[in-house]
């Protein structure tokens, strides 16, 4: 009998376009996707630490459960499964840097996961087919401790001769390498984390072991060459390959309600000190130069003499103050809940990094509306997991909390 190209099986299944979609489901995970209010761990991430406003009026009401519905969805109804799928396939065909690449990923995601939600499904996961339909809930220590031994494991299999290698790899161009110094960095990171853990073998002494051994191999993050990311592209459809921050801030009548620049952050990086910070211009859009045409209706506290008693006398209210000739920075104060006022044309929206959106270069023109998708670099921006600059930071952190001296 034919099989149906209807009901295909596993057996049937390419290994190759298995990795092509763990690696976009994994860049989902971490960016979000287009028409899904763009809810991913970056964003969810970004809200609490005042660079995007966080609806509020709490940071318990921050967010709604089913917020991260879609989180927990690509986690382990898409990309776990797709892994555990794929890798009797690839083990069978000695395709071992596939497996690696998904190891690393796993381990990617599951430290995520543990980092934003604290105890999860684990050990259990995706195996509906076994009849475990309501799997336990592991510690994040035992979580972190699978995680690293995934990322030993990946090491292992990249370093095996296998039969071919991926068709498309979307992060390294099929380079193992620099997939050896990604998992190596995400080791240093995954003991940095756990240095004040005190179950699960982590802990000072572990952590300082661990990451001696690290920095020994020299196997490390060390060049923009070497970034640990994911490159959208430009296409607006068919499917939509761009930044999924893009669409919501330039696509259709304006910057989505989602997207609301944090005042505090703009802020820091304008005024923080006598000069702004060069990175401004990359991080941010400015759409006008002046407020002169805003209101009481498209904000409503342009109008009020001086902030609220309650308001930290130091941080910003309502809007940005042009200190270092940095003017137009509209965004919204920190867990500000109030309702959406017409205010698309003033709203400051992302810049180059990491959405792909236009360089700021005084030119303050409105960019929302169909003529957008043409902005900047048309959405060709990328989903940060682990730069270079990461990995100095975490050196650092290594050297003042743990003592340690030595450099790569």
């Amino acid at each position: 009998m034919i099989p149906s190209p209807n009901a295909l099986n596993p057996e049937q299944a390419s290994v190759d376009f298995f990795l092509n979609q763990i690696q976009q489901q994994v860049a989902e995970i971490h960016s979000g996707e287009e028409d899904r209010n763009e809810n991913g761990l970056s964003q969810f991430g970004m809200q609490p630490v005042r660079m995007l406003n966080g609806g509020g009026p709490t940071y318990r009401e921050l967010n709604d459960p089913d917020d991260f519905d879609r989180v927990w969805d690509n986690v382990y109804a898409r990309a776990l499964i797709d892994i555990r799928t794929m890798n009797p396939l690839a083990e069978e065909a000695g395709q071992f840097t596939h497996i690696a690449i998904g190891q690393i990923l796993e381990a990617y995601m599951m430290m995520s996961m543990v980092d934003f939600f604290g105890d999860v499904p684990y050990s259990e996961a995706v195996s509906g087919g076994e009849g475990i339909l309501n799997p336990i809930v592991d510690s994040g220590a035992s979580i972190y401790a699978a995680a690293d031994q995934l990322l030993l494991d990946a090491i292992t299999n990249l370093n095996k001769e296998e039969i071919a290698l991926p068709t498309n790899d979307l992060y390294y161009g099929g380079d193992e390498s620099k997939w050896i110094k990604a998992a190596n960095t995400m080791r240093l990171k995954l003991y940095l984390q756990t240095r004040l853990a005190s179950d699960g073998g982590f802990g000072a002494s572990a952590s300082t072991s661990a990451i001696n051994s690290i920095i020994a191999d020299g196997q490390l993050i060390l060049d923009s060459e070497d970034d640990f990311q994911f490159q959208w592209a430009t296409s607006n459809a068919a499917p939509d390959s761009r930044h999924p921050y893009f669409a919501a801030n330039f696509d259709g009548q304006g910057p989505s309600s989602d997207f609301y620049m944090c005042n505090y952050f703009m802020n820091l990086l304008a005024n923080q000190y006598n000069e702004a910070d060069p990175r401004i211009r990359y991080y941010f859009y400015r759409q006008v130069g002046d407020f002169s045409d805003a209101d009481v209706v498209t904000k409503e506290c342009v109008t009020e003499i001086s902030g609220p008693s309650w308001w930290g006398g130091d941080l910003p209210y309502c809007l940005v103050p042009n200190i270092n000739g940095i003017d137009g920075l509209w965004g919204r104060n920190h867990l500000d809940n109030d309702g959406i006022p017409p205010d698309e044309q003033f709203r400051t929206v992302f810049g180059v990094y990491p959405v792909g959106g236009p360089f700021d270069d005084n030119s303050f023109r409105n960019v929302s509306g169909s003529a957008a998708v043409n902005e900047g670099l048309a959405g060709a921006g990328i989903s940060p997991f682990l730069m270079s600059s990461y990995t100095y930071f975490m050196l650092a952190e290594a050297s003042l909390t743990l003592g340690m001296h030595r450099r790569c």
